[in-house]
């Protein structure tokens, strides 16, 4: 009887990791996500950090908290932008913008709040601005 309920053990066991692994935690702010993305939180020093990703896809890494929100500001990043594009959004304060080296940051600075991925194609760019312009802080 115990080498039957070990050999079930093991059998179940690979299941059961992979039934954890791909779990995932809630998205800050309510964060919609799209089909196939998973959320995980991530240990942070003096802010909220974790990312957003799909396999095989896009990653967005985010920092939320009292000194977060300025990624995107022209005042200090301008010359290193591709673009950037600002609007309010359901009232809120959004910032945009593609840095040279292929990487799109959306900040949000009245909720201290940054997401940023490294974008390879529209495609990477229209997934990100979708989930993230959900984000109510």
């Amino acid at each position: 009887m115990i080498k039957v309920l070990l050999a079930v053990s093991i059998l179940l066991l690979p299941s059961m990791f992979f039934a954890t692994a791909t779990q995932t935690d809630p998205a800050p702010g309510g964060i919609k996500l799209l089909p196939g993305y998973q959320h995980k939180t991530l240990q942070g020093i003096d802010t909220r950090v974790g990312k957003i990703w799909k396999e095989g896809g896009l990653e967005i890494k985010y920092d939320i908290g009292s000194l977060a929100g300025d990624y995107a500001n022209p005042k200090y990043f301008s010359k290193d932008f591709l673009w950037y594009k600002e609007q309010f959004v359901g009232g809120r304060k959004v910032r945009c913008a593609l840095f040279k080296s292929n990487t799109l940051v959306i900040s949000f600075p009245d909720s201290s709040a940054n997401f940023m991925a490294g974008v390879k194609s529209q495609e990477d760019i229209a997934e990100m601005l979708l989930m993230i312009l959900t984000y109510q802080p």
